[in-house]
């Protein structure tokens, strides 16, 4: 669609992924406009133990557990909050 551009970057497991940077450099070669507006659109989950899934109950609540510590996604990506839109998605397990 006009005005919006796709920035695709790959990182290997042991790197550091950072938006800033990869539009910097997007910036750089004139894959973007400098001084665009950018918006950035997070995802996270909300895991609901209510599913009927096969899954042991306990494996349900270690899930849980796992996605509530893990670290949201601004931060593994670096992405700046100011610009951030959180979408939260429920999933049952």
């Amino acid at each position: 669609a006009p005005g919006f551009t796709r920035v695709i970057a790959h990182y290997g497991f042991m790197q550091s992924p950072s938006v800033q940077r990869v539009m910097a450099a997007a910036e750089e070669t004139g894959i973007l406009k400098t001084g665009s507006q950018i918006t950035y659109f997070v995802r996270s989950d909300d895991i609901m133990l209510t599913g009927n899934s096969k899954m042991a109950k306990w494996r349900k609540r270690f899930y849980a557990f796992l996605s509530r510590n893990a670290k949201d996604a601004t931060s593994t990506w670096n992405v700046p909050l100011e610009q951030a839109v959180g979408i939260r998605i429920s999933t049952k397990l």
